[in-house]
């Protein structure tokens, strides 16, 4: 399966200690939405990154496509607190090459925008 990776995600190390089968594909750009600092950290109330939709199409945010087995996803949801703070959902991104493709990627539910990075 695809996965779009953003902010701290996108350490290959990190990801791989979640997801031993992560393999990195392109660097690949995400429109219309914006790098938030607003979910709150379950364990140390600090802001955490969000890959926020903003339907602006002069908005991006930067990341790493990467492939990883199916079988691994419960794990990584587990990381990524999907159904705690997070929810996935699938975007379009373009790759640095040009190519469109399709991902899973997390956003966070619990928002306060009074956070601070």
């Amino acid at each position: 399966m695809y996965c779009f990776a953003y902010g701290s995600n996108m350490s290959l190390q990190r990801l791989r200690e979640r997801t031993p089968s992560a393999r990195p594909l392109a660097v690949a750009t995400l429109g219309g939405y914006r790098l938030r600092f607003h979910k709150a950290s379950r364990v140390d109330g600090s802001a955490k990154c969000d890959a926020f939709r903003t339907d602006n199409p002069d908005d991006r945010v930067h990341g790493l496509l990467f492939e990883l087995a199916v079988t691994e996803k419960p794990l990584l949801d587990g990381f990524e607190g999907l159904g705690c703070g997070y929810d996935e959902t699938r975007v379009g991104l373009t790759t640095a090459g040009g190519r469109p493709v399709e991902a899973q990627m997390y956003v966070a539910t619990d928002i306060d925008s009074a956070l601070r990075p």
